[in-house]
């Protein structure tokens, strides 16, 4: 997922209200493709890279209000990568 476009850091503050259905289209269009490929890539079967790419974006939803853009601790980018090796697991 290093190769996609740079985190719009406002987009993600945006995430934080669930209504912002702009944010969550944008924010969809932008990172689903990138998870479920990285999924593939790890030797996901197509279902199974589906499905888990839906749960990363479940888990996002539910933990996007505590992220913070703090560059010491990481980007958005690496803390996706981290929630969907997780669920990998």
């Amino acid at each position: 997922m290093r190769d996609g476009p740079t985190t719009n850091a406002s987009l993600v503050l945006r995430l934080r209200d669930p209504r912002d259905e702009t944010a969550w289209c944008e924010f969809v269009q932008i990172y689903q493709p990138m998870i479920y490929n990285l999924l593939r890539r790890k030797g996901f079967q197509d279902a199974d890279a589906s499905e888990l790419t839906q749960d990363v974006l479940l888990v996002v939803m539910r933990a996007v209000q505590r992220w913070e853009p703090q560059p010491q601790r990481g980007s958005f980018r690496g803390w996706l990568v981290t929630i969907t090796r997780r669920l990998m697991i």
